[in-house]
């Protein structure tokens, strides 16, 4: 099992290193912009990662008390809210340490 959590620690590291915090026109790389100095866009991303967090964690409100139908739609909810996740970090946008917080 440590083995397994080393190799996955290296390719979080990996991929890190790899991905690229920028945002560039393929059309025209003359715009590329790192996301450190895109402070705007870089804002945005990060409020709406603690929007994110907000609503999952409401969606978690009387957990226990939700039918199999409501635990589905939340379950679906989930879904959602990941692949947004995995979309910001991907823009390399994961730059405060609050960004970080519940991931």
């Amino acid at each position: 099992m440590g083995r397994n959590l080393l190799m996955n620690l290296n390719f979080i590291l990996v991929s890190l290193c790899l991905s690229g915090c920028a945002t560039q026109s393929l059309a025209n790389p003359s715009n590329f912009k790192p996301c450190q100095a895109d402070k705007p866009r870089q804002e945005a991303r990060s409020k709406e990662l603690q929007e994110i967090v907000k609503a999952d964690q409401d969606d978690r409100e009387d957990f226990f008390k939700k039918t199999s139908e409501e635990l589905q739609e939340m379950a679906h909810r989930d879904v959602e809210r990941r692949k947004r996740v995995r979309e910001i970090f991907g823009e390399g946008f994961f730059l405060k340490a609050e960004d970080f917080a519940f991931i």
